[in-house]
């Protein structure tokens, strides 16, 4: 595709660059058959992507009572060895550990000597039927210090209503970074909306908005700051007390 276009027919107006990691839940809730579907969802989006080294780089996380990176970001650049890679994990059985499988991303896979790019945008595409249940107070806390960091955060899950911890992991806002369908077999339908969502070439913080010492935190078309303690506003720009 030339420069500034993407896709399959070169049908999406982004330049194709990005570096994803995508976190699959595992665990015994999801079951043998429905990991299968699982599966075949997250190998329907890769198939829609432009993968290369110099475009979209692809990393993999499974989790269930603990967490395994499967590959990283610059292990294939090769579409069909990701997709025979991703297509031969195995359902693990166990509880749900989501905490620790976004400390990975976030401390291992993100990072340059892995194959994370510095000027090419972070996502985390994490896949879960629920509630974790290992270490769940820190579920949130990891997904926030992982957007802190710079990773923009989509869930696909399987409900019929995102959970407060769900809400708390994804990327605001919800309704653009939520994707949720209530059985398995409806994933596919999601494709499209994942995909989409990743071909967001624009830089919210480009203008540094946040003010006062603020950390802004680039999101799906706005931007979010991290205000320190003396201050409060959406940028930052009230004193407090």
């Amino acid at each position: 595709c030339p420069t500034g276009r993407s896709g399959i027919n070169c049908e999406r107006s982004c330049d194709g660059k990005a570096d994803i990691t995508f976190v699959v839940d595992a665990s015994g809730s999801i079951r043998e058959n429905r990991f299968k579907m699982v599966l075949d969802y997250v190998a329907g989006v890769i198939n829609n992507l432009e993968v290369g080294a110099d475009r979209t780089r692809i990393s993999l996380i499974t989790y269930s009572d603990n967490a395994a990176i499967r590959f990283h970001l610059n292990q294939f650049s090769r579409k069909e060895d990701i997709l025979q890679v991703v297509k031969s994990q195995l359902w693990i059985q166990g509880k749900t550990n989501t905490a620790e499988a976004l400390r990975l991303a976030r401390t291992e896979v993100f990072v340059e000597s892995k194959g994370d790019r510095i000027d090419v945008p972070n996502y985390l595409i994490v896949l879960t039927d629920g509630q974790s249940n290992i270490n769940a107070q820190m579920t949130v806390k990891e997904a926030v210090q992982a957007r802190i960091e710079g990773a923009h955060i989509i869930v696909v899950t399987v409900t019929d209503k995102p959970t407060l911890e769900i809400k708390g992991i994804a990327s605001d806002p919800d309704d653009q970074n939520i994707l949720f369908v209530e059985n398995f077999a409806m994933l596919p339908s999601l494709s499209d909306r994942l995909v989409q969502a990743v071909c967001d070439d624009v830089n919210e913080c480009f203008s540094s908005p946040c003010r006062n010492g603020g950390q802004c935190v680039d999101g799906l078309h706005q931007y979010l700051c991290f205000c320190d303690d003396e201050f409060s506003g959406l940028n930052c720009e009230r004193r407090c007390g």
